[in-house]
């Protein structure tokens, strides 16, 4: 009889086993199809965290750590560009700048004249055609700091995407891209931002705004020649993927487009992979820990809540070296796990972002 019921319990336990092997599979394969992290907890009286988000596998396993590198820059490439955009009178040859190449390290080549401007770096292309309409028009669409394409705050109330009379608005940014696909810029197609800004619509901004416009910028000429202008901004993409700039990177190409013409542009250099290898990522469970660990060992004096998260593609790195007199580098790329965090107090609300290297889970900003 005893032997029996050892029997029973034996053929029970290896069921047990059974069926906790089969769970942990059942975990395990879930796990390995996506990071799903669910959290709605208060920490304390001043930290929140408000966060429901799941990344398949696709989006998060083996990510590549990328090393990127700008294409060398030619003159004959330089002039092309400068022949078929760079609209001044006449025909200009560009001039190799001995001087910023000596400082620098850098090939550098440029045409430059009282109003027109070109020049044609291993890092970049700027060029205007007119700078007094840039210099006038540049303070309707950049910040205090000169980073971001507009006030986004006054977005909606004084910025459209309005046909002008001399080029629509899809023209503008059809010229826009002829330019990118010649200077070989790839941009990420779905973050492209654009605006139209009236005549009408500045003088709007101008009433609204009085604090802005001192006896420096207080100009009302060249912009009142037109019906207004375009303003178009084309975010950086490598290998399909959209690239956050940050001190070291640029990560945007932007235009101002007055008739039918580029009055200035700014174009980030064409880059190329060097390298990519693949990398596991670190749970974004374990990067939200930290980030709950710093908010607990530092005095909030503002409400903070932790409320979204995003994989993005960030630049960690930039490594340069001098060789032959001309200067080169390479920018590492890697997955960043970005979390938006909402800071109150009783003079309103503030939005920020706080920054991990997914693969290697440090803090980058």
């Amino acid at each position: 009889m005893v032997g029996k019921y050892l029997k029973v319990i034996f053929v029970i336990l290896i069921m047990m086993i059974f069926t906790v092997n089969c769970t942990k599979k059942e975990e395990m394969q879930k796990n390995s199809e996506e990071f799903d992290i669910q959290v709605d907890e208060k920490i304390n009286e001043n930290l929140k965290v408000k966060i429901s988000k799941a990344f398949s596998e696709k989006e998060v396993k083996n990510q590549a750590v990328l090393s990127v590198e700008p294409y060398p820059l030619t003159e004959k490439w330089a002039q092309g560009l400068a022949d078929k955009y760079f609209h001044i009178d006449g025909s200009v040859k560009l001039n190799r700048n001995k001087e910023y190449e000596e400082s620098f390290g850098d090939l550098c080549f440029d045409i430059s004249g009282d109003e027109y401007y070109f020049l044609a770096k291993l890092d970049s292309i700027t060029f205007y055609t007119d700078k007094n309409f840039d210099n006038e028009a540049r303070v309707y669409f950049e910040d205090a700091f000169g980073l971001y394409p507009y006030f986004k705050e006054d977005a909606a109330k004084y910025y459209d995407q309005s046909d002008l009379t001399k080029m629509s608005y899809q023209e503008a940014q059809e010229l826009c891209t002829s330019v990118l696909s010649d200077s070989g810029f790839s941009y990420f197609e779905p973050g492209i931002e654009g605006f139209t800004i009236t005549s009408e619509a500045m003088r709007k901004y101008r009433e609204a705004n009085p604090d802005i416009f001192n006896a420096e910028l207080d100009k009302t000429g060249d912009w009142l020649k037109s019906d207004g202008f375009y303003v178009f901004c084309f975010p950086t993409e490598v290998n399909g993927d959209k690239i956050c700039g940050n001190s070291i990177f640029v990560d945007y190409a932007q235009f101002l487009v007055c008739d039918n013409k580029i009055i200035s542009a700014f174009i980030p250099s064409k880059l190329k992979v060097k390298e990519q290898e693949k990398k596991q990522i670190k749970d974004p469970q374990y990067v939200l820990d930290n980030i709950i660990t710093m908010y607990e060992n530092i005095i909030l004096t503002k409400k903070v809540e932790i409320y979204d998260l995003n994989m993005i593609y960030a630049c960690t790195k930039m490594n340069s070296t001098q060789g032959e007199g001309i200067r080169s580098w390479e920018y590492i790329c890697a997955p960043i796990w970005e979390f938006s965090v909402r800071f109150t107090d009783e003079t309103g609300v503030m939005e920020g972002n706080v920054l991990y290297n997914a693969v290697t889970g440090e803090r980058i900003y």
